[in-house]
């Protein structure tokens, strides 16, 4: 829902505003909203609005206007054009009865995405309103930036006028007036200051002249300059003394005496001594006064000239202030119309809608159309006859092995059972329990629970159990050989029909489950192709089989144990590629050790490559009692591995087991 005043009103507004809330909701509904939003959505591609049977159209288009020599884009328009039909037929607005509010409505196979284009109309709108109204206001600042530049140009012009007034008049301002004006005020300070300092200069000057003429010495306390003089300060002091010692020789003696008669004419002298500096003190306060009298002369003389020339400056101040204003005016306009200018860019940069969405629209829990209740019976019935027809088909005309009655009718062998695939991550992943452990030179590092020995560490799982009925089987084939006065079945090849089948997964499960079953096992690794056994099981190892074939090493010495099962690996230590790989699993050599291996261990396992692309297996097959053919479920051709076993055994059957992964 969408509210595109966000203003309360009167219920008798609604009238008056009806056309234009029909306008708001005719631009919601317009193309311009409709193509902002497809573009957006990139629905062009979508295929619920670019059907099939558009672009057929498109292409007929095309190949017609081709014809009339008319451009491809002609297609694309009519293309174009064709998605938003499309698009406005599913949108629907409507307002709600006596409200601002709009509720927006869309159509969709999907449900998220309808709730999607809904959102999108209503962004979709907002933006269009917040465009249309920065393009007003980009209009407008075009406007004010014109106007702007002539207020600009006719500030200039008046403050020009005032300062070529001034200069042409020899007019100086200073502070906040004319300096003629500011002269005589400060010249009145100035006169009134030089009054003071006269008045100041005379009253001192008669103070002192007062004590001079009437002689009393007393009367000095009071002139400040006579208590800053050195001099009288040290005259009054000797005065004290000769008084106070005339005084107590009168008194001892009597006045007439000589020494009372001397310290009165000492006295006397050093009165006149006081009084001539006083003179001098005097002489100096006339000659201030005299300074004071002609300064304020000469301030008052100054006074008198700038009043005449004041009376001369009205004239030109009445012009100055008439320049002066209209300059005002001028930049009080251009400054009403700057601050406009940025508010009206502040706009335009953060532009504030008057629409607004009130609740977004989410995905509904129920389809419109059509009727579930009817179609989805319908539709799960189609879908399981072609599900099972697919299924029939395929498993009919694909030519691979799905199911183990299909083994047993063309290989013509007994089924073994069906082992789940492993994920490859458990084939390389290393034991996280035997990261500290420091492996003997004739141990084997065992890889993670999940890989070659899988089958001990998982004991319960379906991998497990179907390698034990493996083993069963084999149990059963050597105890009626034994019956039978026949050779038991001790050495086992691991064998496939094409590489990564998984044989060397059963090979290293199975030995290894037989050993950890109390059994005397070894495991050989006899595919010097691709000696996969030997690089996770004795990476480290420096001979094995091949030297164990050419008579180099016998197999004692290339045994190698692993240390909690008691399992036995002779590995295939190969440095490079070897031609007549074959020649050396049918040698003496190799027949020999498999002997020596028959007496002294209860089952011999053995990795051998596979059958299609060498032929390692049938030179060696009258070194086994048997073999377990290892297919891969659903992959593997079944022309191809019965071809492959009459190739390498002479016939079907020869392999007495078979294996499907």
């Amino acid at each position: 829902m969408v509210d595109p005043f966000q203003k309360d009103s009167n219920p008798g507004d609604f009238d008056s505003e009806t056309p234009l809330l029909n306008s708001q909701l005719e631009i919601i509904k317009s193309e311009r909203v409709a193509s902002s939003v497809i573009a957006k959505l990139d629905l062009e591609k979508d295929p619920e609005f670019a059907s099939p049977s558009l672009s057929l159209i498109g292409n007929l288009l095309q190949l017609v206007t081709g014809i009339f020599n008319r451009r491809s884009e002609d297609s694309k328009y009519i293309l174009k054009r064709e998605v938003v039909r499309t698009f406005e037929s599913r949108l629907r607005v409507k307002r709600q009865t006596l409200t601002y509010v709009f509720e927006i409505d869309f159509d969709s196979i999907n449900p998220a995405k309808a709730a999607k284009i809904a959102n999108a109309i209503a962004n979709a709108y907002i933006h269009d309103q917040l465009e249309a109204r920065k393009e007003t206001n980009k209009i407008g600042n075009l406007w004010l930036q014109e106007r702007l530049t002539e207020l600009r140009d006719e500030a200039l012009r008046t403050d020009h006028a005032v300062q070529l007034f001034k200069r042409d008049n020899g007019i100086v301002n200073k502070g906040h007036g004319l300096i003629n004006e500011q002269q005589l005020v400060e010249k009145n300070t100035q006169l009134s200051l030089a009054t003071q300092n006269v008045a100041e200069s005379k009253t001192r000057l008669d103070r002192i002249m007062e004590v001079i003429q009437t002689g009393a010495g007393a009367g000095m306390g009071n002139i400040s300059d006579a208590l800053k003089n050195d001099v009288i300060t040290r005259l009054r002091l000797q005065y004290v003394d000769v008084a106070k010692r005339e005084a107590e020789i009168s008194a001892k003696y009597g006045a007439n005496h000589i020494a009372a008669v001397n310290a009165r004419n000492e006295m006397r002298e050093i009165e006149r001594n006081i009084f001539d500096q006083l003179r001098q003190i005097a002489d100096g306060y006339k000659s201030d006064y005299e300074i004071a009298v002609n300064r304020q002369k000469a301030v008052q003389n100054e006074i008198d000239k700038l009043v005449r020339q004041a009376a001369s400056m009205d004239e030109l101040s009445v012009q100055l202030r008439q320049l002066e204003s209209a300059a005002q005016a001028s930049r009080a306009l251009y400054d009403n119309f700057l601050q406009k200018f940025i508010e009206s860019t502040q706009r335009q940069s953060y532009p504030i809608p008057d629409v607004r969405v009130i609740a977004a629209a989410t995905p509904p829990l129920s389809p419109s159309w059509p009727r579930k209740m009817l179609v989805i019976p319908g539709s799960i019935l189609s879908g399981l006859i072609l599900g099972m027809a697919v299924g029939l088909f395929r498993e009919k005309m694909d030519g691979v092995f799905r199911t183990s009655a299909q083994v047993e009718a063309v290989l013509a062998v007994e089924m073994l059972g069906v082992l789940p695939q492993l994920r490859q991550s458990d084939l390389l992943a290393q034991d996280p329990n035997d990261k500290n452990k420091s492996p003997g030179s004739h141990d084997i590092v065992l890889p993670d629970c999940g890989s070659l020995n899988y089958a001990v560490k998982n004991p319960f799982s379906l991998f497990a159990r179907t390698l034990r009925n493996a083993k069963i089987v084999a149990d059963i084939k050597a105890r009626d050989g034994a019956k039978k006065g026949k050779t038991d079945c001790k050495i086992i090849g691991i064998v496939s029909a094409l590489p990564s089948e998984g044989k060397t997964l059963i090979a290293s499960n199975l030995a290894h489950l037989i050993a950890n079953s109390g059994e005397k096992c070894v495991l050989i690794d006899g595919d010097l192709h691709n000696p996969t056994l030997s690089r996770f099981l004795a990476a480290d190892a420096k001979a094995g089989l091949v030297e164990v074939a050419s008579g180099t090493a016998t197999m004692e010495d290339v045994l190698r144990q692993e240390p909690s099962i008691g399992l036995v690996l002779i590995p295939a230590v190969v440095s490079s590629r070897i031609s007549d790989s074959n020649e050396i699993l049918a040698s003496d050599g190799m027949r020999s050790g498999l002997e020596r291996l028959r007496r002294n261990f209860s089952y011999i396992i053995v990795d051998l490559p596979p059958l299609v692309p060498i032929v390692d297996a049938k030179a060696s097959a009258h070194l086994f009692d048997g073999f377990i053919l290892v297919i891969e479920w659903g992959k593997t051709n079944r022309k191809i591995v019965s071809e492959t076993l009459i190739s390498s055994f002479g016939r079907i059957g020869k392999a007495d087991r078979l294996f499907p992964q």
